[in-house]
This record gives C-alpha cells, structure tokens and sequence, in this order.
C-alpha cells in the first residue's frame, strides 16, 4: 500500500483499467496517443504508467506476470496482437491476484 496517499495496488490497476475499459481510449502499438479530436488514448502499460502513484511499477510487473501467466506473452503481444478484451481479462487477473495478496 502506498501509504502516503492510501492509495493500494487494487485501487492503482482499477484506476489503469477504467482508464481503458472504452476501446475507443484503448490504444495500440503506442504506449499513449492523442487522436484527431484531441482524445487521449493508453494501451495496457500506458494506462499504468498515467497513474500518479509509486505503485505503478509494482502494477506493471503484475500485469506483465498475469499476461504470461494467461496467455505465455508479453503484455505488448496481448494489446497489439491479441487484443481489448484480452487486455481486460490480464487486467481482471491482475486486480484479482492483488486482492488476494491484501487479505
């Protein structure tokens, strides 16, 4: 837990995953993008990577294991290749393996 701000890993990769849960804010081969209207789009990692929190190293190593642990890739072949719905289900395993750790 980040305890200067309260803020847990659950909280960090909830935050990264609602940041994406629009495949229109979801973004491949980026790590992040603005497109023509102005809109900010993230893949997997970006949308970590634009939380405010020294938890988001911690939440990038998790999600990475949790995309092996899935589907034998990297967390880059799962948003590029395999795809949203996959980058969610690795995020849904995430979220659910750092809940299970603080209990």
């Amino acid at each position: 837990m980040d305890t200067q701000s309260n803020v847990t890993l659950v909280d960090v990769l909830t935050s990264a995953k609602a940041r994406i849960a629009n495949p229109e804010r979801w973004c491949q081969n980026y790590r992040s993008l603005c497109d023509d209207q102005g809109n900010m789009k993230w893949c997997a990692y970006g949308a970590i990577d634009a939380e405010e929190s020294p938890l988001k190293g911690e939440a990038l190593v998790l999600l990475a294991n949790m995309a092996y642990k899935r589907y034998l890739d990297s967390v880059v072949i799962v948003n590029d290749i395999r795809g949203h719905a996959a980058v969610m289900k690795i995020y849904d395993d995430a979220i659910s393996q750092a809940e299970r750790e603080t209990e």
